[in-house]
């Protein structure tokens, strides 16, 4: 049963490729910010409308309505000196959508579409700004989502490299949970079911930057509501040692896992991060020290092994973080053999 419940949760592929290919006769943007509300209407013309996010100190929610159609949010990034949005729109990213404060030398557009064929119709976007409740780490907070589904929001303060478990227990209240790490716009880490029974847990996340972090807590499926309790728990990862491989294991849908050794002023390292198991996409390794970052692969091939040079600073921890796309449940749901030696 609960294989079937993950199955049907899972993204619709046919509306991430719809939604990409709207772009082509989607409308011109429009600047959305806090406050704002706009109508627009969906045709055979025009299948997307499209909306420049306005940078905010605080984070959106984004929610798109229509009694004409079901309509999708889909998201756009593109980086400071990028020459243009570097991301096709991704129509999975939720209804509504969560969007934190942009960092510096990004910008974002929203696009309103659907994953229906021939739907048209007119719709209505709305952009307010949240007051995610704080909470600190091995601290348990009451939430509740109301009648109305609007997820709920939480912040606390990031350290680069931390590692973070995030639980939601709801009792008979089926909920899902994303973590956005500081200076990530789309979730770095998602889960429905990983905890206790159909209860949700994000199990240690590694924290890819410092500054706030975002948790939101959402129903499993459209129109629950109820209560639940989070509780957010903040550890350092394991120690690498050198010369001893040490097998990580990514828990959850989108998972991260880090390892962290002694840095040596001057010094120099190679690392070497191999997949070993598992059904992983979209694998990225990162290595920081004192909050810089010194490696940054997203073209990192899971099935094969990448090798990382490193120039040393300070004795400071090195840490190595690796976020990749998994599927829950399985033995070896992304495992990724790490290694290194000093040089």
């Amino acid at each position: 049963m609960q294989q079937l419940i993950r199955n049907l949760r899972m993204p619709v592929i046919v509306a991430v490729v719809l939604s990409t290919m709207l772009i082509a006769n989607a409308q011109d943007s429009t600047p959305i910010s806090a406050g704002d509300t706009f109508t627009g209407t969906l045709s055979d013309s025009v299948s997307g409308v499209n909306y420049d996010l306005t940078r905010s100190r605080t984070p959106l929610l984004i929610t798109a309505a229509s009694s004409d159609f079901t309509p999708t949010l889909g998201l756009a990034l593109s980086g400071g000196g990028a020459g243009g949005f570097s991301v096709s729109f991704d129509g999975d990213v939720g209804n509504p959508l969560f969007i934190p404060p942009l960092p510096d030398g990004t910008t974002a557009q929203v696009q309103v579409s659907t994953s229906q064929f021939s739907a048209a119709g007119d719709f209505s976007v709305s952009a307010v700004g949240v007051d995610a409740a704080p909470i600190s780490a091995g601290e348990t907070l009451d939430g509740e989502i109301g009648a109305d589904g609007v997820p709920q929001f939480f912040a606390f303060d990031a350290q680069v490299g931390k590692v973070v478990t995030i639980t939601a227990q709801g009792g008979a209240f089926d909920t899902s949970l994303k973590l956005f790490a500081p200076g990530a716009i789309k979730s770095s880490a998602a889960d429905s079911d990983g905890g206790v029974g159909l209860d949700p847990e994000i199990y240690q996340a590694v924290l890819a930057g410092s500054g706030i972090g975002y948790i939101e807590v959402a129903p499993a499926f459209s129109g629950d509501s109820g209560t639940f309790k989070l509780t957010l728990t903040v550890s350092d990862p394991p120690t690498l040692d050198e010369n001893t491989p040490v097998t990580l294991r990514l828990g959850g849908e989108r998972g991260t896992g880090g390892l962290i050794f002694t840095g040596a002023a001057g010094g120099k390292a190679e690392i070497t991060v191999q997949g070993v198991g598992g059904d992983t996409s979209d694998a990225t390794i990162a290595i920081y020290q004192d909050g810089i970052r010194l490696i940054w692969d997203d073209r990192y091939d899971p099935a094969g092994s990448g090798t990382y040079q490193i120039d040393m600073q300070t004795t400071s921890p090195v840490y190595i973080i690796i976020t990749a796309d998994t599927r829950f449940g399985e033995f070896q749901a992304g495992q990724f053999e790490v290694s290194f030696k000093r040089q």
